[in-house]
C-alpha cells in the first residue's frame, strides 16, 4: 500500500488555508485515492463512503473546488497536484511486481547451495543449539544427566538413616577440601 505524501509546509498553503474545515474531506479523498490507486480521481458516487463521518460533505466539496484543491469533471472529482507529490498507479503496480519477483527469488533460494541443490543443514543450525545440549558442557550449569547427591553413593552405601547420609557427606567434604577427586 502506498503512502500519501503531504508537504511539511502543507498547513501554510493558501489553498489549504482558504478551505477551512473542508480540508478534512480533502485528506480523506487523498487517502482513498492512494488506497485505490486512482491517481487523484474520486467518483462523486464514492463520497458517501469516503467521507461517511463528514456531515456536510457536499458543501466541503464545493469549498475545495472554489479554493482550487479539487476540480470537477462531470461526476469525477480530481485532486490536481496528486501526481506531483504521490506515485502513480502504474509506478505502484511496477514496484509491487518487482518486489513480488524479488521475494519469490529469495524464497526459492533459501536452503539451497549455489548449484541449486538443497543444503542438509543451515548455518544457523550449526551455531545454535535450538534446545539441544551444546557439544561442550557449560561449567556454570548443572549437568541434568549427572545424578545428584545419590550418584555419589554406591548401592552398598545407601543410607538407612540420616546419620549415615551425614557421615557420607562429611567424607565427601573432606575430599573436596583436600583437593582429591570425590
Amino acid at each position: 500500500m502506498p503512502w500519501v505524501k503531504l508537504d511539511d509546509r502543507f498547513w501554510s498553503n493558501q489553498k489549504v488555508r482558504r478551505s477551512g474545515e473542508a480540508i478534512a474531506t480533502w485528506v480523506l479523498c487523498l487517502c482513498w485515492s492512494a488506497d485505490n490507486l486512482t491517481d487523484g480521481k474520486i467518483p462523486e458516487a464514492e463520497l458517501g463512503f469516503v467521507c461517511s463521518g463528514v456531515p456536510d460533505r457536499a458543501a466541503h466539496v464545493e469549498r475545495l473546488i472554489q479554493s482550487g484543491l479539487m476540480v470537477r469533471d462531470g461526476s469525477i472529482l480530481t485532486i490536481p497536484d496528486y501526481l506531483e507529490f504521490n506515485p502513480s498507479a502504474a509506478s505502484v503496480a511496477e514496484t509491487r511486481e518487482k518486489d513480488r519477483l524479488r521475494k519469490r527469488r529469495q524464497r526459492e533460494g533459501q536452503g539451497r547451495n549455489p548449484d541449486g541443490t538443497f543444503r542438509a543443514e543451515s548455518h544457523r543450525d550449526t551455531e545454535r543449539t535450538h534446545g539441544r545440549s551444546p557439544a561442550v558442557p557449560d561449567p556454570t550449569r548443572p549437568d541434568p544427566n549427572a545424578g545428584g547427591i545419590e550418584s555419589l553413593l554406591t548401592a552398598t552405601d545407601t543410607p538407612t538413616c540420616p546419620q549415615a547420609l551425614t557421615d557420607k557427606l562429611g567424607t565427601l567434604g573432606d575430599k573436596i577440601r583436600n583437593g582429591t577427586q570425590p
